[in-house]
């Protein structure tokens, strides 16, 4: 899917939801396991609304109902992309790299813990820079962010 950012009339997210639905009702019970966005919440919300009522995408064990399918990640490219756009220019010259890295390491991790470790691992490295932190706080890496 391709979509905009700019501001129009609304729609968009509309459109992707009705043209989602269809093509989800097309495929029946076969499901991708994971959708890989860019950074969009047009996009982000669009496939939530679906995949919420899609049935394909949901199991229930011991009555608790866990989403199996349509996993929402984002594209790996356009993460390290907004990193260099947004993040690194936040970082002092000489701490860049090593932020860089950390971050590709965090992005690593596969266990929720693993990561909340290495996040404060991250955190701590950079607490000299407030402004850093707050970012990846704010947009990547914080318990409310809801990219994270």
């Amino acid at each position: 899917m391709l979509c905009t950012c700019k501001s129009g009339f609304g729609h968009e997210q509309l459109e992707l939801e009705v043209t989602l639905k269809l093509v989800f009702q097309m495929m029946g019970t076969t499901c991708p396991n994971a959708i890989v966005i860019d950074k969009s919440w047009i996009e982000f919300n669009s496939i939530k609304n679906v995949v919420i009522e899609d049935p394909h995408c949901w199991s229930t064990i011991y009555s608790i109902k866990t989403q199996n399918r349509c996993i929402i990640l984002l594209c790996w490219f356009h993460v390290k992309k907004a990193w260099v756009e947004y993040l690194l220019p936040k970082v002092t010259p000489s701490n860049r790299d090593r932020c860089y890295r950390l971050m590709c390491q965090m992005m690593q991790c596969h266990e929720e813990e693993q990561f909340n470790e290495f996040y404060k691992h991250v955190v701590d490295q950079f607490k000299h820079m407030p402004g850093v932190v707050a970012l990846l706080d704010r947009s990547w890496c914080g318990k409310a962010c809801n990219w994270r």
